[in-house]
């Protein structure tokens, strides 16, 4: 998927406040489809600290390399299946034996859209686990409800949240993102379970092409071969009560009169237009 705007600015609020940014690890080489200056008006939308290091009025696109930098990381790395983007580290995320020296080795991953990718999840959460240091974090970014075909699943947040928890993570932030409709960005925090605390129809009318950002912390307690009980039946049978929480909490629902016009126009004149008026800017 890459990393999109808002999740961009989300991301930029956890990591500001990390104090241990030696290294970050995504999975997999990410696209970013934003620029500073755009950056600059998300994190004012969400009142979020807007990175010093960056300039406000850059137009020009980032790379994960350059983005991850100016949010203080002194090391950045990718991890992928082969060395076709140039990756430090190599190794398949369904493959739970990951070479020891790759063990502790980072402060931060980020899932640049690679789990849904990956067929054998619970091991890509065995080598998440064994690759982040003590306090290390996790930040997904995955398609959720109307992504079909996109990858092996499309992964609803109870998913994250039931894993992590069970697993003693702490819960740093939980979000659902839809760009269903033209030009729209809308941004819900996740408090519940959606599906039957806020109707069936309700993914289909408010998040009708949704994206999971999730982050989680790991600590001196945490775990990563606990298999969870999904939290609205363990809630039914009392294991434990179904309290979402997280430190982090945004809202937001925005429109972008250029995104509008982009989404009405022709696949090939759209690309070059995305490109033309650096993509990621809210008009």
């Amino acid at each position: 998927m890459g990393l999109m705007l808002y999740d961009a600015a989300i991301l930029a609020q956890v990591c500001q406040e990390k104090k241990l940014k030696k290294t970050v690890v995504c999975l997999g080489e990410p696209h970013l489809y934003l620029t500073a200056k755009s950056l600059f008006k998300a994190c004012n939308d969400l009142k979020i600290k807007f990175p010093e290091s960056l300039d406000p009025k850059d137009d020009g696109k980032l790379t994960g390399e350059r983005f991850f930098k100016a949010l203080g990381f002194e090391e950045y790395m990718s991890l992928d299946y082969d060395e076709y983007e140039g990756s430090q580290i190599i190794h398949d995320l369904n493959n739970p034996d990951l070479p020891e020296k790759y063990h502790e080795i980072t402060d931060f991953i980020y899932d640049t859209g690679t789990f849904e990718h990956v067929f054998k999840l619970t091991n890509g959460f065995s080598c998440v686990h064994k690759l982040l240091r003590n306090e290390g974090m996790i930040f997904h970014t995955n398609p959720s409800n109307g992504y079909l075909d996109h990858g092996f699943y499309q992964i609803s947040p109870t998913l994250f949240y039931d894993y992590y928890r069970k697993n003693n993570y702490e819960i740093i932030s939980a979000h659902i993102f839809d760009h269903s409709k033209r030009g729209v960005t809308y941004c819900e925090p996740y408090l519940n379970d959606i599906y039957r605390t806020k109707g069936i129809d309700y993914p289909l009318k408010r998040l009708a092409r949704a994206s999971v950002s999730f982050c989680a912390q790991k600590t001196e307690q945490s775990t990563f071969g606990e298999i969870p009980i999904q939290s609205y039946y363990s809630d039914m049978h009392s294991e434990f009560s179904q309290e979402y929480q997280s430190k982090y909490s945004f809202s937001l629902n925005t429109f972008s009169l250029k995104m509008w016009i982009i989404s009405f126009i022709g696949k090939d004149f759209k690309a070059t237009l995305k490109k033309m008026l650096s993509y990621g800017y809210s008009i």
